[in-house]
Order: C-alpha cells, then sequence, then structure tokens
C-alpha cells in the first residue's frame, strides 16, 4: 500500500513546487534575459557574480552591463524593463503600485502591460518626472548634463518635486495641468569618477592591456526609498489618446525643450528594433 503513494505524493511535492515557483516570479524582479556579460552585486554578498535567467533582484542588488551587453528585467506584473550597454542600475524597496530603481548610468527602456497601473518616476537635478499609462512605452538615455527622453505610449508628467507639474504626453503639447508630483520609482544619479570595475577584471577600455589595474569596487549607494505623499497624485481622467512619438530633452533645473524625433531614423535604431522585437515576442505589443 505504502508503495502506491509514493509516487502520488512525489507528484503532489513537484506541482506544489511549481506553484511556488510561479507565485514568486509573479510577485520578484527577475533578471528574464542576460545579454552577454552582465554582472549582479548583491546587497548581501561580497564582489560581483554574473547575471544568471530568471534569477531574482532584491533591493539593494546591482546591476552592472559592459560593452556589447543587455539585460532585460521582468517586474511584477509582467512589464519589462531593459537596460542597453554600460548601463548601470540599483534595486531599490519595493512599495505599493511601485518598485524604484536608481540609475547611475546609462540608459533604459520601459514597457508596460496593459491594464499595469504602475507609476515610473525620474528624480533628476531636483526634479521629478512620472510616466505613466496602459501599456506605456518609454525610453531614458543619460547624456552629460540632461536626459532624452522618448515617449512612445502614455503619459510623462514633469515639475519640480512637491510642487505644480505639466503634463506631457505622446504627440500633444505639454500645455496640460497635473497635480503634485512627490514620489520617485527611477532615481538618476551623475555617475561616479571612478568606473567600477570587477575585482580582478579589466574594464572594457584596458581589455587585452597585461598592465591594467582591477580596481575594486565602490560602497554600493543608499538604495532609493519613496518619498511619503503629501498630496493626492491622480492624473487627470480626460487624455488625449495619440501615440505618436515624442522626444524631450530635461534639463537639471527641471526646465525642458520639445525636440523633433525623426520616427524612420529612431526606427532603424538597433536599440529601438531590439527592443520592440522583445515587446512583441513578451507579449507587450502587437507585431
Amino acid at each position: 500500500m505504502q508503495a502506491r503513494l509514493w509516487p502520488w505524493l512525489i507528484c503532489l511535492l513537484l506541482a506544489g513546487s511549481a506553484l511556488a515557483q510561479d507565485s514568486t516570479a509573479a510577485t520578484q524582479t527577475r533578471i528574464t534575459f542576460p545579454l552577454n556579460r552582465v554582472f549582479v552585486t548583491k546587497a548581501m554578498g561580497n564582489g560581483m557574480d554574473y547575471a544568471r535567467f530568471n534569477m531574482n533582484v532584491a533591493p539593494g542588488d546591482q546591476i552592472h552591463t559592459k560593452k556589447l551587453s543587455r539585460c532585460e528585467l521582468t517586474l511584477p506584473g509582467g512589464s519589462a524593463l531593459r537596460m542597453d550597454e554600460k548601463s548601470d542600475l540599483i534595486v531599490g524597496a519595493p512599495t505599493e503600485g511601485q518598485e524604484p530603481f536608481l540609475l547611475n548610468d546609462g540608459r533604459l527602456w520601459v514597457s508596460m502591460t496593459p491594464g499595469d497601473i504602475r507609476t515610473f518616476g525620474i528624480l533628476f537635478g531636483g526634479s521629478v518626472y512620472e510616466f505613466e499609462g496602459n501599456g506605456a512605452a518609454f525610453r531614458v538615455e543619460r547624456q552629460a548634463d540632461s536626459l532624452k527622453v522618448v515617449l512612445y505610449r502614455g503619459y510623462l508628467a514633469v515639475g519640480k518635486k512637491g510642487g505644480d507639474s505639466q503634463l506631457l504626453t505622446a504627440g500633444e503639447k505639454p500645455m496640460v495641468a497635473a497635480p503634485q508630483i512627490v514620489n520617485a520609482a527611477f532615481v538618476m544619479q551623475a555617475p561616479a569618477e571612478e568606473t567600477a570595475v570587477e575585482e580582478g577584471m579589466a574594464d572594457d577600455s584596458t581589455a587585452g592591456d597585461s598592465t591594467a589595474m582591477a580596481v575594486e569596487m565602490p560602497e554600493t549607494p543608499a538604495m532609493p526609498q519613496m518619498a511619503e505623499s503629501t498630496a493626492a497624485a491622480e492624473m487627470p481622467e480626460t487624455r488625449p489618446a495619440s501615440r505618436t512619438p515624442q522626444l524631450f530633452i530635461i534639463e537639471k533645473n527641471g526646465t525642458y525643450t520639445e525636440g523633433t524625433l525623426d520616427i524612420e531614423k529612431d526606427a532603424q535604431s538597433d536599440w529601438v528594433d531590439w527592443n520592440r522585437r522583445r515587446d512583441i515576442y513578451m507579449g507587450l505589443k502587437k507585431p
């Protein structure tokens, strides 16, 4: 009798394990596609380790992409965040509806799943920029003293932290009033003066130089924390439905200019094309 029960018990244990893994994957940010040389510095570990497929990341973990490398993270709910080469990102402590990240360097692409009410924000030079929208998609590129933002779908609110803001939307002029913004999910930070390199491994610029010396990793910066809300952060209910890509150049002092985006040239970019193909593969965009 006992011999007959063992196969059933094993099947139940395997099924329970699979359900537990699915539950964890649905509630935790994971590295789902590390391409080439992607490293993770765990908040509770020592040194850098290679990123692995379906590797969970926790608050305080730091993700680095080297030259000719990219990394895709899947957020709870299925939205995707992708890092281009030579980018540096720190995972922050999640809160309800938001999961903050601190971007030290590089550029990002975010594609949100339809129905995801998460709000992504950027804190840059004392100003706050929030992205939201049903199935929003945007990319951010850190330049010397400004941010280059291309908004493909969704809405971007620009304003001083704790103050009034303006709502920018793809294909529309940035003249719509929006309420206060106090939270930030992405926190922009100027790159460190010294480039962090894995101990014992030469930087890309010194690859092949036998005299290159390894540089120790600096202490991990404090995790970005969500600011306490002092006002309702609801966006206007009525918004235009245009999906024309829009380009904005944002300065540290909170001012911005609306640039001209060459849509055909933008579509030919390898970074844009790769993200769009990944969106189709993940079901975030129709072919």
